[in-house]
């Protein structure tokens, strides 16, 4: 039975930590001779329950649930419980039993062996505050919500009592205090108030050798660690363990977090090199919020300056507007009584006038009918630019005709030889496209009246990749190298004599067309004729 019972010892021991006895009562009665329970004595557990054993915090639900087996008699396999032993850090145990009875089925006890887990929990923590962190960084939209989910994330996976947050501010070249997390029940308002005023330069105390280092620190009792710039601070509320890391981004230190307990907390080797990685992420995740945020202020100092500009171009349209009224109005009077008066002259001091002077007169008449004439054009050219814009479908073929019949009724001896391309279609506002071809083959029409041959295209072409209309005619033409200057207001190419108008047209049919999100273009030729090109991207 001795050789039995040692040999049933020597393998329990190397099969696991360490074994246990308890007796009917559950108190423990044997343990291995000198080893440590996880960290606690022998002397602590013989003759002791688990409930009262000395300088011993279990975790309350798993030992109300141990407590339920065991008063049951049942075995248990693997039981994961964590305990704290005065004041150590947190162990986790993993432990299976076994009923005793004797002969008779009464129960005489547990037996049993344990093992500690406490390594592969804090792995396990690690590994789920890693992935907590990267869950919270890829979706939160804040960069303080962010940060707040970080801290807390830390402070319950490793049971820091509080945080702050700590950001460098490169205009004054030192680290402030910026932000807080103090989880329920830590009551460290002091220390928050402390630091509220307190900045740090690079190298002075726990936050400032990490600015400087880029590398963590931890400080396993804060009111004794040299380091510290005000250590009777930590005395005074209690604080004992600090771990600061830095939060880099680019290679830089942005920003430091510092954590808190109110133990002693030794340096956990694992935490130091995970709280590098976090450190780089959060860096990465607050720098790029920085940006969006700063998107989103330049977005909105452009929309208030496009609602300023909007509000300036209203006031300009209405000024506009009043002008428009001004010139139809006020200046058609004067213009009317030149006109009139000249006539008068004519007709009634016609025998006391010279062949001279009657000329000059004729010339002031025809001078005031064209300035009524280009006041008729600018007001036209002004109602397009404002005119509000109905986009739909429609047919140029038949708008071309339409301007084709009404050319004709002006001149009805005239020939021409008309192309109307058929079913040519696009999106556009029908008013505004009608006023582009009646200028566009107006001009044509013109400028072909010379020739005896006259022809004149209306069709579509691709240029440039683009579908683009075409006005073409075998006219006058124009000098290719002033091609750029015939679509501004007022630009001839042809003198009046030669050509009658007002230079307005094509200026028209230029703001037409970019109102339409398109583009104009002309090719020409003296004596051969002329191409006018546009394209509509409502098309």
């Amino acid at each position: 039975m001795r050789k039995s019972e040692e040999r049933y010892r020597a393998l329990t021991e190397l099969s696991s930590d360490w074994y246990w006895e308890q007796d009917e009562d559950l108190r423990f009665t044997s343990t291995p001779p000198g080893a440590l329970q996880a960290g606690i004595e022998n002397s602590a557990l013989v003759g002791h329950t688990r409930r009262d054993t000395p300088g011993v915090v279990w975790d309350e639900p798993a030992l109300t649930q141990l407590d339920a087996i065991t008063a049951a008699h049942k075995s248990f396999r693997d039981f994961e419980i964590g305990r704290v032993y005065q004041s150590d850090p947190k162990q986790y145990v993993r432990i299976s039993g076994e009923p005793v009875f004797d002969s008779s089925g009464a129960f005489r006890g547990y037996r049993g062996v344990g093992t500690s887990v406490t390594e592969h929990k804090r792995a396990e923590r690690l590994l789920s505050l890693e992935h907590t962190v990267a869950r919270a960084l890829a979706t939160e939209n804040e960069a303080s919500s962010g940060l707040k989910a970080v801290m807390g994330a830390i402070c319950e996976t490793m049971n820091w009592s509080r945080s702050t947050y700590w950001r460098v501010d490169n205009a004054a070249g030192v680290m402030r205090f910026a932000d807080f997390l103090d989880p329920p029940g830590s009551n460290l308002e002091r220390y928050t108030e402390h630091s509220r005023n307190t900045v740090f330069v690079k190298g002075q105390g726990l936050v400032g050798r990490v600015w400087q280092s880029g590398e963590p620190i931890w400080s396993a009792d804060f009111s004794n660690d040299p380091r510290v710039v005000n250590r009777s601070l930590g005395q005074e509320t209690g604080i004992r363990g600090v771990f600061v890391f830095p939060i880099v981004s680019d290679g830089r230190v942005i920003g430091a977090l510092a954590f808190f307990s109110r133990e002693v907390r030794d340096p956990d080797q694992r935490m130091l090199a995970l709280a590098q990685v976090i450190g780089s992420e959060l860096g990465q995740f607050l720098q790029r919020k920085e940006a969006e945020e700063q998107v989103r202020t330049l977005n909105a100092e452009l929309e208030h300056r496009v609602i300023e500009r909007t509000k300036e171009l209203e006031v300009a349209n209405k000024e506009l507007e009043a002008f428009s009224y001004s010139v139809s109005h006020d200046l058609r009077a004067p213009l009317r009584a030149i006109q009139g008066f000249s006539s008068l002259v004519l007709e009634q001091y016609a025998d006391r006038i010279d062949d001279q002077g009657r000329g000059m007169l004729k010339r002031v008449s025809a001078a005031a009918l064209k300035m009524g004439l280009l006041i008729d054009d600018l007001l036209k050219l002004s109602r397009i630019s404002r005119q509000a814009m109905q986009i739909g479908p429609v047919d140029l073929s038949t708008l071309a005709w339409e301007v084709v019949g009404e050319l004709q009724v002006e001149m009805p001896g005239r020939k021409v030889d008309w192309v109307i391309a058929p079913a040519l279609l696009a999106q556009g506002d029908a008013g505004l496209l009608r006023v582009a071809l009646q200028n566009l083959m107006g001009n044509a029409w013109k400028y072909s009246s010379k020739r005896a041959d006259a022809r004149i295209e209306f069709g579509v072409c691709e240029r440039l990749g683009t579908p683009t209309y075409f006005v073409r005619d075998n006219g006058a033409g124009f000098d290719a190298a002033y091609a750029d200057k015939l679509f501004g207001a007022f630009q001839r190419l042809h003198s009046a004599e030669e050509f009658a108008g007002t230079g307005i047209g094509l200026a028209t049919v230029k703001r037409i067309v970019h109102r339409h999100g398109g583009e104009v273009a002309a090719e020409g030729k003296v004596g051969t004729g002329a191409t006018f090109y546009f394209a509509l991207q409502a098309a």
